[in-house]
């Protein structure tokens, strides 16, 4: 849990101008460039995000008694209001973690492997966003969350569509809901996508190029990261949530609610995923230079010394006893880099939160 005190307390230093601007998106690239600490950047953006959609949906909080809107919220102002505030605090913690994250990689995790391996350095430039690069995955994410979203509603509602007319008939509050936040909200899930994206093209290049080598696996450690952090996130934002909404008296249908946990851990499983194939794929060039050395030292061991010239790791002068000491070395050798601390932190940090909502969900849903 080292990693995360030092990213969300630390204060980051300032940028210089022919420093790599790796988000490009006004306010956020300022929030990362900025000497504030990670915690500071969380309470911004929480309040900025919960009191401003709080706020919105509080001045135009009108619902047309009876309408589409009434019967899906079965709720007064305060839950509209709550409603509105808690979704946006949700959507700033996932800004926040994508500003971290990028936070973590450009000053923990690169300058980690630039010790390792200076030739990799050119890699950061594949973390990099554009507008090009991101505005797909925002607009696609907005179209999905739309259709998904309101597929969902219509269903709890027993409708077989819902248009636009019934939306602009329920009153300014579900206007201000469809078009305006509920956008707001899944542009920053596609934002949250295409950086991810980003990362897992970035540890993929890593991956493959950086040198390996079989005696220090521990130093790849950081490579695990990554992935944990999202899912420590993810898994935590699910459980967290869960416990908001299904606490909370908002009036939504459980169902409804039901269905948005299981989409929110589906997205951080995808993303967890994504970001665990460049981990797969150091993990393979791991266990393939650990085969080959074995395989060199039981032909050595067998008389056939002249193959250690292909060694990196024994001396051909190497005796049978030494021979054999780095056979049984090889076989005590992990291919996995994954540290003791991120097997803790899946296992006494994430699961238990995890295990605890799956756990409530399904009692609702059977009983």
């Amino acid at each position: 849990m080292l990693f995360l005190v030092d990213i969300l307390s630390a204060e980051m230093p300032r940028l210089s101008k022919s420093q790599i601007r790796l988000i490009p998106f006004w306010g956020l690239r300022h929030l990362y460039e900025s000497s504030l600490p990670g915690y500071t950047i969380v309470i911004l953006l929480v309040l900025a995000f919960s009191l401003g959609q709080g706020g919105l949906q509080f001045i135009f909080s009108e619902i047309k008694p009876g309408s589409v809107f009434d019967r899906f919220l079965q709720t007064d102002t305060f839950g509209v209001v709550g409603l509105a505030a808690s979704v946006g605090a949700i959507t700033s913690l996932f800004l926040s973690s994508f500003i971290l994250v990028f936070r973590f990689v450009r000053d923990i995790l690169h300058p980690k492997f630039l010790a390792l391996d200076p030739s990799i350095d050119a890699a950061i430039d594949s973390l990099a966003l554009s507008w090009s690069s991101a505005l797909p995955w925002i607009f696609g994410m907005t179209i999905l969350f739309v259709v998904v979203n309101y597929a969902l509603a219509s269903s709890v509602l027993g409708l077989e569509t819902l248009d636009l007319g019934v939306v602009l008939n329920s009153g300014n509050a579900a206007i201000l809901r469809v078009f305006v936040l509920d956008p707001i909200n899944a542009a920053c899930g596609g934002l949250a996508i295409a950086s991810t994206y980003r990362l897992q093209q970035y540890l993929v290049l890593v991956a493959r190029t950086i040198s390996v080598d079989i005696l220090k696996v521990e130093a790849y450690h950081p490579i695990t990261l990554p992935p944990a952090m999202v899912f420590a996130f993810t898994s935590s934002f699910v459980a967290i949530v869960g416990a908001v909404l299904f606490a909370l008296d908002y009036g939504i249908s459980e169902v409804y609610l039901k269905g948005a946990m299981i989409g929110l851990f589906a997205i951080g499983a995808i993303f967890a995923l994504m970001l665990f194939h460049p981990v797969l794929i150091l993990r393979n060039r791991i266990a393939k230079m650990i085969g080959v050395e074995r395989e060199l030292l039981v032909k050595a061991i067998r008389g056939d010394s002249a193959v250690l010239e292909n060694s990196n790791i024994v001396d051909r002068r190497a005796n049978s006893t030494e021979l054999a000491s780095w056979l049984a070395l090889l076989n005590t050798l992990s291919e996995w880099p994954v540290s003791e601390a991120i097997k803790r932190l899946l296992l006494f940090g994430v699961l238990p939160p995890l295990a605890w909502t799956l756990a409530a969900v399904i009692e609702n849903t059977l009983y």
